[in-house]
Order: structure tokens, then sequence, then C-alpha cells
């Protein structure tokens, strides 16, 4: 059964090589999404921190390197285990508080995936 690898990295910084390892390994697609965790969003968000016209882009920007998500549909086990293994070797150990998350979750339906 195919999976969806979920990697949320609290170190933006980091991505380019989480890509890199995913490719040599053999990860021929995924998705990169800038993201933001309610922790972060709520404190940039002070009402008194807020302009009185601010932009969406000004809203959404948060202090520090920009968190980010990537995500892969991998049907094959053994390679998630390979993925998770690289990932937590360039990530550090993700059950440090503020280093991020990495999940799966079981896929039932693929379409277009090749």
């Amino acid at each position: 059964m195919a999976e969806l690898v979920v990697l949320v990295i609290e170190h933006g910084e980091r991505i380019n090589l989480v890509i890199d390892a995913w490719r040599e390994i053999g990860v021929e697609t995924a998705t990169v999404l800038d993201s933001e965790g309610m922790r972060r969003l709520s404190e940039s968000m002070r009402m008194d921190d807020v302009p009185l016209f601010p932009s969406l882009a000004n809203l959404m920007r948060g202090d520090g390197p920009a968190q980010k998500t990537i995500f892969a549909v991998i049907r094959d086990a053994a390679l998630v285990a390979t993925i998770i293994a690289r990932t937590t070797a360039i990530c550090g150990n993700l059950d440090e508080p503020g280093e991020g998350i990495l999940f799966t979750v079981p896929v039932t339906r693929v379409i277009g995936l090749r």
C-alpha cells in the first residue's frame, strides 16, 4: 500500500538538503510548501504589532527562517523507511521541541502517480 510521507521542517534552510537526499534515494516527485506553525503565527500576530494597513504577505511573514512542509506519495515501504532514516540524519532528532515532525498516512487510492 502507498503511504503519504509528510515532513514539516522548522528550520526551512534544510529543505534543499532534504530534497537532494530524497532524490538520491529514488523519490521522483514531492511537493514543498511554505508553512507557518500555530505557535509562531500566534506569536507574530499580537495586535499591538500589526500595522494599520498590513499586506497579507506581511501578516504571514514571521520572524526567522520560514517553516517548510514537504510531502510525497510513496508506494515502496522500504523507500519510506529510507526516507525516514535520511531525513532524520539531516534534521536531527525530530522528537526534540522546535525541530519539526515527520509522519506517514496510508493511501488507499492514487490517481496520477507514475
